[in-house]
């Protein structure tokens, strides 16, 4: 579940996984989920929050697009609509936009392991990307796809949250 009116109520079913069982196996190769902010002008992030389980990715990356990103799992690449606001493959998106905080334990394991793993992004503090010699800072977007290459753990990855915090892209037009 990626919306929900109230989450942290229910263990098992206030997070999104990409695991076959809840014993966190696997689901081999990349997963994704897309969000769609319905704004007609877009929407400008300045942070991204992904609130993990202990089955989290270090490995992915956010990429956004005016139009719906198709279905394949193809990177962004310089010939398409779609742009990459941070890449957890690269060192330099990673130690200039990427904090990274734990806390709690997670039940129902021998060795302690963190409940939440949270990383922040923060897409506006000089760290930005950088697509066909295009900068995307300040750039609106409609939709925004959380491409999860590879889990920390070798289990499946599990999400708490996915927070996007920033503005409508006409708030930022009118503010200038």
């Amino acid at each position: 579940m990626v919306v929900q009116a109230k989450p942290g109520t229910e263990w098992i079913h206030d997070r999104w996984q990409a695991a076959s069982n809840m014993h966190g196996k696997q689901i081999p190769g990349e997963h994704w989920i897309q969000l769609e902010f319905k704004e007609n002008t877009g929407v400008v992030a300045d942070k991204i929050v992904l609130d993990w389980e202990t089955a989290y990715a270090d490995e992915y990356v956010l990429e956004a697009s005016l139009e719906s990103i198709s279905d394949n799992i193809n990177l962004a690449s310089s010939d398409s609509d779609t742009w990459v606001l941070f890449d957890g493959r690269k060192k330099k998106d990673v130690a200039t936009m990427r904090s990274v905080t734990e806390s709690g334990k997670s039940p129902g394991l021998d060795e302690p392991r963190p409940l939440h793993v949270v990383h922040e992004i923060q897409l506006l503090s000089g760290g930005f990307t950088t697509n066909n010699n295009k900068a995307t800072k300040h750039k609106p977007f409609r939709f925004l796809r959380l491409h999860i290459l590879k889990s920390v753990t070798g289990w499946g990855v599990s999400l708490w949250q996915f927070d996007v915090y920033g503005f409508r892209a006409d708030e930022l037009i009118t503010s200038r």
